[in-house]
Parts: structure tokens; C-alpha cells; sequence
């Protein structure tokens, strides 16, 4: 496809050091992004692994409601999609989307995709929702009964779109308590599925959450982990981090592997960021991350602007530089994950997102 996303890999892909994502990874992360127009999104990462030397990466791009219309568009011609059931599932989705109420629910949409040596040219994705938006903007306006009620409805029509209602029906129970369990300034940020994963689950991420708050809901939903070792873990983790998500399984019950996500309110680009810098020597001394890795994290923000050397820079910003001025690439670490499950070692990734902004004429 001409002016597709790969485009944009192409202007990013030597700031990456290989110790993080190899040539061939990146490869074949092109194949999936050679599918898709460059214009479905402003904002896309990579997922990596921290505790060994593979060169290995997970690859996910977000999508905004207001260009649901043109994949839709898009993939109405012949061939688009890889034609298999998933995928045909992912248009179902992608149809349900643009011919409903969703979008005015629904602040955001991810395509993730697993990446390893088995993987096929285009692997199935997952799917994944957020709500954050809408939420933020009516949280003096709903009741927490028609948040319930909103998040409930549209997880369950996307998730049925995908997996078909049945799968639903069976997580629905559970996927109840979760929401009237949440505590009071806690918010149900995200929900999907990896359709590329065996097993009747969905992912949850729930913001604005204290370490407290986790262990108590936790117990309230009694999920079959430690939560002594847990309070421990997030104890060591609230020294370095301004913002916890939790991430979580789940299925008829939560399942025992969850993930703890952190940030920070100043996350900063800028390399040398003190805060990013001291995480990641606990890391390393806790060998959760290799050494290389950790300095290959600490140089990767920055920003790479339009310049008459770059030579690959995408077509349709070019176009768009008429009207927007320059654009520019931003590099940042995003967020960083620790999971936990009893009775494992700890496993630690670190996300690296990639923004396609604007330096607007003056």
C-alpha cells in the first residue's frame, strides 16, 4: 500500500537500539504495518521484554473514533483484511463501530499485536477500548450507576462483536463486580481481548487506583493470588512511580497473573530523565532488566523532526506540512509493566511509544 504505515517505522526504526527490537522484528512488524494507511494514526509503540537478551517486540497503534469511517472504507476493498475468521471478526468490529452510538463512548481504539519466532506474516490482533475520555468529561454528570451501565453496554457489544455473545454472557457476572467494585475515583480505563490468545478472558486496566485500593479490591473479588507479596511488590514500586494502572484477566473469576503499569505525572522526553533513570537502576540491580537494555531505554526518547536529509520522509505529511507546518516524530517511554503471579518470577516490559505531532507555523 502506498503512504502506509510503514512509512512511519521507516523514519523511527534507526533510533531503536537493536538490543531492544532486532532488524527481523522489525521486519516483521512492517509486515502488518504495510496493511494499513499511514493516516489511521498519530500514535503507535513497541512492546519489550526486559529481563533477557531477546531482541524480541510486541506492536500495537491506537485509532480514533473519527477514522473508524475511513478503515471501514479501506477495508471494503477486496483483500484488504487476511482472510480468516478472526479477521473477518475484527471487520464485524470495525462495522459495529462506525454504525452506532459507540463512538460517542468510546475515547480510543487499540490493534496489539503479538510478535514472536511462530508468529505468521499477519498475526491476529487484540482489541482493546478505552473510556477514559468520555468518562473524564461527564464524571460530575453520570452516577456510578450509569457508568456501570455505559461501560457494560458498550464492552459488551464490542466484545460479542468479536468473540460472539456467548463468550460474553459467561464473563459477565464477574465483569459486574469489577465495576461496582471499583472505588470511587477509580475508572475502568481500557477493556479488550487478545484473539490470538487461547482462553475465555478479557483484559482490564483500571486507573487512578492507590496501592491500597488494589489489595482491598483484590480481596473483595477474591482473587486466588498473594496479596501480601503483592502489597510488597507495589510498596518497593511507589517509590519510583507517580501513576499505577492495574491490569487484570478475566474470565468467570480473575485469573492469578496480574500487571502493574507505572509513570509519571512528568514524563518527560527528554533523555536523562532523572526519575525514568532511577527505575530503571533498580532494575538492573534487581535483574529485572540487563544492563544493555536499560541504556538502550535511557537513549531511546527524543524527537526527529522534518529535515531535507531524512530521505524517507512519509508522503502524506509532506502534503499535510501545507497546512500544519512541520511535523515531527516523538519518541518517550510511555509506561513500563511489572507482572506478578505467586510462585513466579517477576517479569518487567517496558513500553516505547512513537507520536506523530505538529510544529505549528507561526
Amino acid at each position: 500500500m502506498e503512504n502506509s504505515l510503514s512509512d512511519y517505522i521507516k523514519v523511527i526504526e534507526n533510533r531503536i537500539d537493536k538490543n531492544l527490537i532486532s532488524s527481523l522484528y522489525l521486519s516483521r512488524i512492517k509486515n502488518i504495518t504495510d496493511i494499513f494507511p499511514s493516516q489511521i494514526t498519530s500514535m503507535f509503540g513497541f512492546e519489550c521484554r526486559l529481563g533477557d537478551n531477546n531482541q524480541e517486540a510486541d506492536f500495537a497503534f491506537s485509532i480514533q473514533p473519527d477514522m473508524v469511517t475511513l478503515l471501514k472504507n479501506i477495508a471494503s476493498e477486496e483483500n484488504f483484511w487476511p482472510e480468516n475468521i478472526i479477521w473477518n471478526r475484527v471487520s464485524n468490529f470495525i462495522n459495529c463501530l462506525d454504525e452506532s452510538d459507540l463512538k460517542d463512548i468510546i475515547s480510543i481504539i487499540w490493534l496489539e499485536f503479538d510478535m514472536n519466532e511462530h508468529v505468521k506474516d499477519i498475526p491476529d490482533p487484540g482489541v482493546f477500548i478505552s473510556f477514559e475520555r468520555y468518562l473524564k468529561h461527564n464524571r460530575l454528570k453520570l452516577s456510578k450507576e450509569d457508568k456501570i451501565k455505559a461501560c457494560l453496554s458498550a464492552s459488551e457489544r464490542v466484545l460479542s462483536s468479536l468473540r460472539g455473545s456467548h463468550f460474553f454472557e459467561k464473563i459477565r457476572p464477574a465483569f459486574i463486580k469489577v465495576l461496582r467494585l471499583l472505588p470511587e475515583n477509580s475508572m475502568l480505563f481500557q477493556v479488550g481481548t487478545m484473539l490470538s490468545r487461547p482462553g475465555e478472558f478479557i483484559r482490564i486496566c483500571i486507573t487512578n487506583i492507590t496501592q491500597e485500593e488494589i489489595i482491598h479490591f483484590l480481596e473483595e473479588m477474591n482473587w486466588p493470588g498473594s496479596t501480601g507479596e503483592l502489597y510488597e511488590i507495589l510498596n518497593n514500586l511507589s517509590k519510583f512511580s507517580d501513576l499505577i494502572v492495574l491490569a487484570l484477566d478475566l474470565g468467570e473469576i480473575i485469573l492469578p497473573k496480574v500487571g502493574i503499569e507505572i509513570s509519571f505525572l512528568e514524563n518527560k522526553i527528554l533523555k536523562g530523565e532523572p526519575k525514568w533513570k532511577r527505575f530503571l537502576n533498580y532494575l538492573t540491580d534487581e535483574k529485572l532488566s540487563t544492563q544493555k537494555k536499560s541504556e538502550a531505554l535511557l537513549a531511546y526518547p527524543g524527537y526527529i523532526p522534518e529535515t531535507p536529509d531524512i530521505a524517507f520522509w512519509p508522503i502524506n505529511l509532506q502534503e499535510a506540512s501545507i497546512f500544519w507546518g512541520k511535523g515531527i516524530f516523538i519518541n518517550k517511554l510511555d509506561h513500563f509493566k511489572i507482572v506478578y503471579q505467586h510462585g513466579f518470577p517477576l517479569e518487567v516490559k517496558a513500553y516505547l511509544a512513537v507520536y506523530q505531532e505538529w510544529i505549528k507555523k507561526t
